[in-house]
């Protein structure tokens, strides 16, 4: 369950640097100055791409959270609350998505 909370954990962070780097450009000084206009528009195959990493993660999630539960038999057993995180964050950030791309 660790590595499957780290590999999650790690999808979710690559989503969002993909994200940001999918986004619309915003017009900055330097576009300004050499009279040029930013890239209008996502970039469409990176956005496709990262709503598949966030799917994954909310897999990855759904089966975290089946495999703790199913292992919690012992006294000493914990529920593993970091993949609970990893569901809501990657649920987070599939409607952050959503919102931004209206």
């Amino acid at each position: 369950l660790t590595y499957l909370s780290i590999g999650g954990w790690g999808l979710l962070i690559l989503a969002i640097f993909m994200l940001d780097v999918a986004a619309p450009e915003t017009e900055t000084f330097f576009h300004r100055l050499f009279d040029e206009g930013p890239k209008p528009g996502w970039n469409l195959g990176l956005k496709r791409a990262v709503y598949v990493l966030v799917f994954l993660c909310q897999v990855i999630s759904a089966i975290g959270i089946a495999a703790s539960r199913s292992r919690m038999r012992r006294k000493t057993d914990k529920f593993r609350w970091d993949i609970l995180g990893l569901g809501l964050a990657s649920v987070g950030v599939a409607t952050m998505m959503y919102m931004l791309s209206k």
